[in-house]
């Protein structure tokens, strides 16, 4: 068995010199220290190696060298240094065991290095025995066991309106849903309301941008009724035929169902014959067979008003000239001033108006309406095929569906100086990448169209003898 050595530990006391039965005395001990047996393994059993026990014999032993010897014997154990070092005794040597208690922790807040471990205390323990990661994972893992399955993600869309509610369904909403857009309600910017709505009556005279209810337009019209003078009394005479013009000064009233006397006048009726224009001063039917300053190309019968002031030697007169047998029919005019006729002028008629493919054909001399102009500018759905040259005698907007890849935009037919429009290519199915020669682009660079479902605009305006000047708009949206 390993033997057991006796260790003099060295510390500070204020207890005087006192024997503690183990042979070893404290009477040396300098400064008042106490020396504490201690017992601690020193070697392996047997007869090998250790320090040997002092003899138990109630007499005071000391070290000497490797023995003991009766304290009154002379001799004793060296003192410890005194270098503020904790000291302890090895077989006839003092050793400094401050660096080991260095690494010892303190029992008061002590900190650890390391992977310092502990006893697992059991599961639910709770004072304040040290938890291990083991009693924490394992707390962790009941804890996690005990909780409820997260609730599942809705799979309806949310309500715009109801009744407020805190709701009893286990599904929760995604971050990114979305409600729908609330049709009952009134948008703040121009709200277009249905049913009876209704709004505050703003007071009588308001003049601002208040809204006027119905209540506040019928005071409105009451007070400005009120304010007017009364009618006057209907006429009891029957309306006098032609006359002299007047603006009259009669206080009475014609009605809505009064009628003038009917007038009657009987026109001249002349055969063709050889006559001048220039000294016609009778309202008639004349058949221009043979005539002088008449209008030009006028034949067959014709219908002339005159109208000559009071004054015939004045000169003044307007003549009014309609076909009678010239389809679509035409009308003239023209008027003398002081003896000395002017140019007949051709009033419009329909023959004069031009058609929407007469104004894409740039016919001659035919006058524009804004209603024929809109209407050739309404876009022309081109045939899709593997190259297309627009007809621009046809139309000035076009539209294109592309039917395929690869198509070709070739030089377009009739080109009109200073004629302006659009292309629009839809190109879902289709593509163009061959442009004809006429189509000029910044740079001299060609576009390919939008590979895409959407759609690519041109612009053009014909600037020159095959120079149509481009600009393109891909996926236009």
């Amino acid at each position: 068995m390993s033997q057991n050595a006796r260790v003099a530990l060295w510390v500070p006391t204020a207890d005087p010199p006192d024997a503690v039965n183990d042979g070893i005395l404290t009477n040396d001990a300098p400064n008042s220290l106490k020396v504490i047996p201690t017992r601690f393994d020193v070697g392996g059993g047997g007869s090998g190696g250790g320090i040997e026990e002092a003899p138990i014999n109630g007499q005071p032993y000391s070290r000497q060298d490797a023995g003991w010897v009766l304290a009154s014997s002379g001799g004793g154990v060296e003192e410890a240094p005194e270098d503020g070092s904790l000291y302890a005794r090895s077989d006839a040597d003092w050793s400094n065991i401050t660096p080991m208690l260095a690494l010892k922790a303190p029992l008061n807040s002590p900190t650890f290095l390391g992977d310092p471990k502990a006893p697992t205390p059991a599961p639910g323990d709770n004072d304040t025995s040290i938890a291990t990661t083991a009693f924490t994972k394992n707390a962790v893992d009941t804890a996690v066991a005990g909780l409820p399955a997260p609730p599942a993600p809705a799979t309806v869309p949310p309500l715009i309106d109801g009744t407020a509610a805190v709701g009893a369904s286990a599904k929760y909403a995604r971050e990114d849903h979305v409600h729908p857009v609330d049709s009952t309600r009134a948008p703040l910017a121009s709200p277009v309301f249905t049913g009876d709505p209704k709004a505050p009556t703003p007071t009588a005279g308001d003049n601002d941008t208040s809204i006027a209810t119905t209540a506040f337009t019928k005071n409105a019209i009451d007070t400005a009724v009120a304010g007017i003078p009364s009618p006057p009394s209907p006429s009891s005479t029957t309306p006098a035929g032609l006359g002299p013009g007047a603006v009259g000064a009669s206080a009475l009233y014609a009605r809505a169902d009064h009628e003038h006397p009917s007038f009657f006048r009987k026109y001249s009726t002349i055969p063709a014959g050889t006559f001048d224009f220039n000294t016609l001063f009778d309202d008639g039917y004349y058949n221009t067979g043979t005539f002088t300053n008449g209008p030009p190309g006028i034949s067959g019968w014709v219908f002339v008003a005159i109208q000559t002031h009071s004054n015939i030697g004045s000169g003044y007169s307007v003549q009014r000239l309609t076909t009678m047998q010239t389809f679509p029919m035409q009308y003239w005019m023209r008027y003398c001033d002081n003896n000395t006729w002017q140019p007949w002028v051709r009033l419009l008629d329909a023959s004069q108006i031009a058609t929407a493919a007469e104004f894409l054909a740039n016919t001659a001399s035919k006058i524009l309406t804004t209603d024929k102009v809109w209407a050739a500018a309404a876009p022309i759905t081109l045939t899709d095929a593997a190259s297309v040259a627009p007809n621009f005698s046809l139309g000035i907007n076009f539209y294109w569906p592309l039917g395929a890849a690869g198509r070709t935009l070739a030089n377009p037919t009739n080109q009109k100086n200073g004629q302006t429009g659009t292309i629009r290519f839809n190109t879902t199915s289709g593509s163009i990448t061959t442009w004809g020669s006429d189509w000029k682009f910044a740079g001299g660079i060609k576009p390919t169209t939008t590979a895409a479902a959407t759609y690519d605009v041109l612009t053009y305006s014909v600037i020159g003898a095959n120079f149509i000047c481009c600009s393109f708009l891909a996926d236009v949206k």
